[in-house]
């Protein structure tokens, strides 16, 4: 059950780009049609000319009008991947908050320059909504640690599940150019291309160290005419500054048996599964569940915006979870560890 606010003192004026009502409505289909928020204005920049059906707000073809509507508070950021960082710079230099769906930009690089855009604002807010941070099994273990006076985490394992790629879709292609190729090559990086960032956000988040190197393997496709149950996948090595690591696999298949999490910690051994986390001390053994209700991303993004609340996805989560993703990759296709 996801609670909403039961009132609001007074709603956020929204706008858009790089949306079509009715058409392509991108972020504004997620909006709460609610008295938090009050859809005033959108501009189609970056889209082609002459698509404009429907005008249910302001309709603005110039981006850098609607930046100037005093009505605008916040940017939802939606059209070509390629213009989200410039489209984002622009509204929060505007002083307008500002939502991106994910991917947040085309790499991270692209993302920090949004987030120091961001924090430079005194108090805007650039933020996505990365529905997996409400994953019950997260939520519980966080509560864990949060409750208990364990220590540091030391070592991480985490094991996801995702559902095989249909067949027909097409893979993920990265440009890499080897040692001696003249020519960059298109390589299928598989699972941890589609999505890496969900997971490696994850890892961190518990993790809560920073990381020195990363390591990726990928688990390639089974070959036709393999047993049924083959998995493909990808494992990731993290190693930590402060001697600890953290290890995330990531497969078609659950492995049977194994808890979604096992973190390590110098008093304690904690391990998740099903929404509740076990903590198992020397001289206890104490379960944690996931909260029943937990604050949306919109109520969360409301009062970010009216009270400074803290955000659930801030930019600069996004932007490591981007850099450690990058950099999977990266040791992926070089096939060595790849320092941060």
């Amino acid at each position: 059950m996801t609670p909403s606010n039961s009132h609001y003192d007074r709603p956020i004026g929204v706008g858009a780009v790089g949306v079509l009502p009715g058409i392509q409505d991108g972020l504004l289909a997620e909006l709460p049609q609610d008295a938090g928020f009050r859809f005033v204005a959108f501009s189609d920049e970056g889209l082609p000319e002459g698509l404009v059906t429907a005008r249910p707000v302001t309709y603005c073809p110039d981006y850098n009008v609607m930046l100037q509507n005093p009505e605008v508070e916040l940017v939802l950021v939606d059209g070509p991947l390629d213009l989200r960082r410039d489209m984002a710079v622009r509204a929060l230099n505007a002083g307008r908050h500002v939502v991106i769906p994910l991917p947040f930009s085309e790499t991270a690089l692209g993302a920090e320059r949004i987030m120091k855009t961001a924090l430079a604002g005194r108090g805007l807010v650039a933020t996505a909504d990365c529905r997996w941070r409400d994953d019950p099994d997260l939520l519980a273990l966080r509560a864990a640690l949060a409750a208990e006076d364990v220590g540091p985490v030391q070592g991480l394992f985490f094991f996801g599940a995702v559902p095989p790629r249909p067949p027909a879709e097409e893979p993920l292609l990265v440009e890499f150019l080897p040692e001696d190729e003249a020519e960059p090559e298109e390589v299928d990086v598989g699972m941890l291309g589609e999505c890496g960032v969900e997971f490696l956000d994850q890892v961190h988040l518990i993790a809560g160290d920073y990381v020195k190197n990363v390591n990726a393997h990928r688990i390639a496709p089974a070959a036709p005419g393999a047993p049924s149950g083959s998995a493909e996948g990808f494992m990731v090595y993290l190693a930590l500054r402060r001697g600890g690591w953290a290890v995330a696999q990531v497969t078609t298949h659950r492995p049977a048996g194994l808890p979604r999490w096992a973190v390590y910690t110098p008093h304690a051994t904690i391990t998740a599964r099903d929404g509740s986390a076990v903590v198992i001390t020397a001289n206890s053994e104490t379960t944690y569940t996931a909260p029943s209700q937990v604050q949306s991303f919109w109520d969360n993004l409301y009062a970010a915006v009216r009270n400074g609340a803290e955000l659930k996805s801030s930019p600069v989560d996004i932007v490591r979870a981007m850099k450690l993703h990058e950099a999977a990759i990266e040791s992926l296709l070089l096939g060595e560890p790849v320092t941060i």
